[in-house]
């Protein structure tokens, strides 16, 4: 018998630019509605009839709670699903003619209409009441994170730091679902000694660590990734299983990388120079390029020369594969039990967007795993709640220092191409403003709490572990650079604000109309 806690993690960063008609980095959050969560959600509201014995967590970060619950960011996710629509019937009438592409723009029209349908009839325009149905259904855990996805060993310095974005974030969580949530998702694996005590002074009873954390921890896990442990203040950790994980994670040796799947980056917004392509891409990136979404090849190799893409074969291949990691999970679980005569946990976190965005035959996988598990009786999914009612004997250990990003620490969050000025920056930047405000100076209602309140939000944007990331990586590093730039520049205007005594409240009002995230913050904090 093996037991399997598989976990979604659901994280975008704060985009919202009511300043532009359409902006493109706004799109991050439609393209992830429409390809990963609006499948998902639809695949996981039919779970308890499909495949009653599927159990999976789901993590969903504060600022995408926030971006799902903004009206203004509704309207235009609806607006682009109109407009999706539009361009996959001009591509139906563009590639009639074509036996290889025609029956791949009749998918992309046939998906972005049921995107378009579920959202605006099931869901009545919002993403968060699948969500809360979701939170009734018995079949699926949601919990939350950190704000704004802070790297919080980078604020390891700053107790008062991670306490806000643990605090905040709770809260957030509380604000949308109506409850608080038993688990706390670490923003990339991001631990540090001494991280659980806070987390269990702000009511986190388990946490999700990666395999690094576990294996170095002092002493070493008899199980090894295998049994949740306890760490000193109670906080139950699950280690993530990574050799497993990488079979479904990884673009060069997993499942995702298979010839047969869709290319991610082979989209008509720059394959094509249509009438209807322009006016999609125009008002995005004027005289450039950008993605549609509509994508008409596979992956095929290591080659330029990509073949058109057979969406029936991409749907046997992740038959295939779904059916392969069920038996290899079984197979291993045998192993493991023979050997060492306990049943194992293995633990597989995932961030969602892989499922559908990244990897776009992900949600086929994920449905076929999932009923696959029906047919396993040696199988079993565990949601993290029931894992918990064994807490108490499970062995302590102190995990070491450790993320699941690149090397296992945090290279890929210090900001290293620029010799961590930005860390540095972000790191002076909080420790001046707790410096000056107090908590209950926040909390009050007056022009002075008021500035405080939205210095706190500049404050937690700039902690994001999203542009230190997306520097990293090279990937909108101009556009990451503004947002960090910009979140200091306000927090400076407020800093001199309160020392000179004169509050601009319609300045304020001017940033927060900007990001209006957390509008509860006062009570959290």
């Amino acid at each position: 018998m093996g037991n399997i806690l598989l976990l979604l993690h659901a994280h975008l960063p704060y985009v919202r630019h009511p300043e532009h008609e359409r902006h493109l980095e706004e799109t991050w959050f439609f393209e992830a509605a429409t390809e990963s969560y609006l499948p998902l959600f639809e695949l996981l509201l039919r779970l308890p009839e499909e495949s009653p014995r599927a159990r999976l967590a789901l993590s969903v970060s504060p600022t995408l709670l926030e971006m799902m619950a903004d009206p203004l960011l509704s309207e235009r996710l609806i607006s682009h699903l109109d407009s999706l629509v539009a361009l996959a019937y001009a591509e139906v009438e563009r590639t009639s003619g074509d036996p290889d592409m025609a029956p791949v723009a009749r998918m992309y029209l046939e998906r972005f209409s049921r995107a378009r349908q579920t959202l605006k009839e099931s869901y009545n325009g919002s993403l968060l009441n699948p969500l809360r149905q979701l939170a009734k259904s018995g079949n699926v855990e949601l919990l939350t994170t950190s704000a704004t996805h802070a790297y919080l060993p980078n604020l390891a310095p700053l107790p008062h730091a991670v306490r806000t974005q643990i605090r905040v974030g709770r809260e957030c969580f509380n604000n949308h679902l109506g409850h608080y949530p038993k688990g706390f998702w670490l923003p990339e694996c991001g631990y540090y000694e001494g991280l659980d005590s806070i987390l269990a002074q702000e009511g986190a009873g388990y946490t999700f660590l990666s395999s690094g954390g576990l294996l170095h921890a002092r002493p070493r896990p008899s199980h090894g990734l295998y049994r949740p442990i306890r760490m000193p203040s109670g906080v139950v950790a699950f280690g993530r299983e990574r050799k497993l994980s990488m079979l479904v994670w990884s673009t060069k040796s997993g499942y995702p990388a298979n010839p047969v799947y869709r290319d991610f980056y082979r989209d008509a917004g720059f394959d094509l120079d249509a009438p209807h392509i322009r006016e999609f891409v125009e008002p995005l990136v004027p005289g450039g390029h950008a993605y549609t979404g509509l994508k008409y090849h596979r992956i095929t190799g290591a080659t330029d020369n990509k073949e058109p893409y057979r969406p029936e074969e991409a749907l046997i291949q992740a038959r295939k594969d779904a059916v392969h990691f069920t038996c290899t999970l079984a197979s291993r679980s045998e192993e493991l039990r023979a050997a060492s005569g306990f049943e194992p946990l293995f633990v597989l976190p995932f961030d969602a967007e892989l499922f559908g965005h990244w990897w776009n035959e992900g949600p086929l996988w994920l449905e076929h795993f999932l009923k696959g598990i029906n047919t396993h009786a040696e199988l079993t999914m565990r949601l993290p709640e029931d894992l918990m009612k064994d807490a108490g004997d499970y062995q302590e250990v102190t995990p070491s220092l450790s993320s699941w990003g690149h090397g296992g620490y945090g290279h890929a969050w210090s900001d290293s191409k620029e010799d961590g000025k930005a860390l540095a920056l972000m790191l002076t930047e909080t420790a001046r403003f707790f410096g000056k405000a107090s908590h209950g100076e926040m909390k009050a209602d007056t022009p002075d709490g008021r500035a405080l309140r939205q210095g706190m939000r500049e404050l937690l944007l700039l902690q994001s572990s999203d542009w230190g990331f997306l520097s990293h990586k090279d990937t909108a590093t101009e556009y990451s650079r503004q947002r960090m730039a910009g979140h200091v520049k306000n927090l400076g205007r407020i800093m001199r604000m309160l020392d000179s005594g004169r509050v601009d409240e319609a300045e304020i009002r001017k940033m927060k109309e900007r990001a209006p995230l957390f509008p509860g913050m006062g009570v959290a904090l």
